[in-house]
């Protein structure tokens, strides 16, 4: 069998420099491929080099926070997962600011669906956070 005419070409390719990804991009995880990839949904990258994208929640601490699309360029585009009526808070917690992805009070967390809920007639939640309706 012949190899494929790209062998050993000598054209040249219009690549990227991995050492310099552009936000929004790192450098994939299996080389020798040759351009930087977006970052997936649920990270960001907010500057240019050789740096992974970093997570929603290793950056403001829930695992709640997702991003709308792959490539994010910013904490800014994290965000609660959508249609689930999470919004967010943010809670002073010691020294840190973290983000919280809560339920507002009158609502309950439902952990399995990974949504809120409006609490049942009789039962109440009186502050925002991911806890069950009371009765």
């Amino acid at each position: 069998g012949s190899l494929p005419a790209f062998v050993g070409s000598s054209s040249t390719v219009n690549v990227e420099a991995l050492e310099n990804c552009p936000v929004g991009k790192e450098p994939p995880a299996e080389r020798p491929a040759l351009r930087c990839k977006p970052c997936d949904v649920g990270s960001f990258k907010a500057a240019e080099g050789q740096t992974e994208c970093i997570t929603c929640e290793a950056e403001l601490g829930d695992p709640l926070l997702t991003t709308e699309s792959a490539g994010a360029t910013s904490s800014e585009a994290c965000m609660c997962l959508p249609d689930s009526g999470l919004a967010v808070r943010v809670v002073e917690n010691g020294d840190n600011t973290v983000a919280q992805c809560a339920c507002a009070a009158g609502d309950g967390y439902d952990e399995f669906a990974r949504e809120c809920a409006k609490c049942p007639v009789g039962q109440y939640k009186d502050g925002a956070g991911n806890t069950l309706c009371k009765q």
